[in-house]
């Protein structure tokens, strides 16, 4: 059973954070990596334990890495479906184990915008809604394997077998985080393909285009998590021998640190009471044209991934006044707001205009050092980050034999 599996093997079924995730630093964001929701798929697994040795590794040898753990909360899940990795045998490249023990296929299991999910939702997708629930994640990427190829939101639509594009109100976002991925890829940039039929035009797809899901993991996080989550089709085998291994982090690794940076972009902020300066939990916002709902943690934050332009942000929480506020992101800059809203209950006298007005927009572009502290946050002068690691010696152990199962030779079908 998962509880079996993850009480015995807890580091490999329970989320690692990388970086100083629990000093709680403001403003800091997360993002995640999830793998093997498929059992049989292999590589990811693998992936997720090298990345977590590397970025220890080289937490203070690499000034990139350096950069990136300080300014992101990095969490990290090896495995969700442990029972079917269990299953899986090394070298079968459409083997068993892709669901899990109750004979659930994970990827159809979670809530749906569209429809509604017959299946009981498993414990393992319980344990992704609450970890959703206990923290706001920004950015996720999902990792599989059986393909190579980005896919992005959305995964399902109205039309339940129709193939076709189904954009979300981010597409702009999604395609540029794709693309970051699959262009730092080689095989993804040269769009090699697993099968004749595969054509993935740089090395990317929209879900429901490529084949229709409901109850996908991806679609969950970004309606109903307000997070941004890619899917990673990383391997044309799934569970190929273990010799392979390192081919696979050296085509991955560049990529998935690149995406992992990405999550430093765009807009984030507090939100506080205008009269007590508390922070306020649980707000909702939109930005405007793009009606998906996201939302402010326990201690006010929030985060969006955004593009350079202009936008306009509505804030709405109980028992507040509606607060629109226009702002700008700029090209390699992420903008940073306080915003103030205005209890309904103080709305209706006329003292409170009579205060000095609140700094509703705070803008750290030209800021000093100073400056930035004293906010107790800081701006991220984004890089197209190339995370050069010539000379850097990847002292991975083991690591790669750790992928288990029996012999044979790997039989891809390309």
């Amino acid at each position: 059973s998962f509880r079996f599996v993850s009480s015995h093997f807890i580091s490999l079924t329970q989320s690692t954070s990388v970086s100083d995730v629990h000093q709680k630093i403001p403003l800091k964001p997360n993002a995640k990596y999830v793998a093997n929701m498929h059992g049989n798929e292999a590589v990811g697994r693998e992936m997720m334990l090298h990345l977590i040795a590397y970025l220890v590794n080289f937490s203070n040898k690499s000034a990139n890495v350096k950069k990136l753990l300080h300014h992101t909360n990095i969490h990290i899940l090896p495995s969700l479906n442990p029972d079917g990795f269990e299953r899986s045998i090394e070298g079968r490249c459409e083997g068993p184990g892709r669901k899990n023990s109750n004979g659930i296929d994970l990827n159809r299991n979670f809530p749906d915008r569209l429809i509604e999910i017959k299946s009981v939702m498993q414990p393992e997708t319980l344990a992704i809604k609450e970890w959703l629930n206990r923290t706001q994640f920004v950015l996720s990427a999902n990792i599989h394997g059986g393909a190579l190829v980005v896919n992005y939101p959305f995964d399902g639509s109205a039309e339940i077998e129709s193939e076709h594009l189904e954009s979300t109100p981010d597409h702009d976002v999604f395609l540029h985080l794709a693309m970051t991925y699959a262009k730092k890829h080689p095989k993804l940039k040269a769009q090699t393909r697993c099968r004749k039929d595969d054509n993935f035009e740089n090395g990317i797809t929209n879900g429901n285009a490529w084949y229709p899901v409901q109850g996908s993991m991806q679609d969950y996080n970004y309606i109903f998590g307000g997070c941004m989550e890619l899917t990673l089709e990383i391997s044309c085998c799934k569970h190929p021998n273990a010799t392979n291994l390192l081919t696979y982090w050296n085509e991955n690794k560049i990529s998935m640190l690149a995406l992992l940076n990405e999550v430093n972009r765009g807009v984030k902020g507090v939100i506080r009471d205008y009269f007590t300066e508390m922070p306020i939990a649980k707000a909702n916002l939109t930005v405007l044209g793009r009606d998906v709902l996201f939302q402010s943690d326990l201690d006010g934050q929030f985060w969006r991934l955004l593009l350079p332009g202009d936008y306009v942000l509505i804030i709405k929480a109980q028992g507040y006044s509606r607060l629109q506020k226009q702002f700008t992101i700029l090209p390699n800059k992420i903008t940073i707001m306080e915003l103030y809203l205005v209890p309904l209950k103080r709305m209706a006298r006329t003292d409170w205009l009579q205060m000095a007005p609140r700094t509703f927009l705070t803008d750290f572009s030209n800021s000093t050092e100073d400056d930035l502290n004293e906010f107790r946050s800081e701006r991220l002068v984004l890089d197209d980050l190339e995370l050069n690691t010539d000379g850097d010696q990847d002292s991975l152990g083991g690591i790669g034999d750790t992928i288990g199962g029996g012999g044979g030779r790997s039989e891809c079908q390309n």
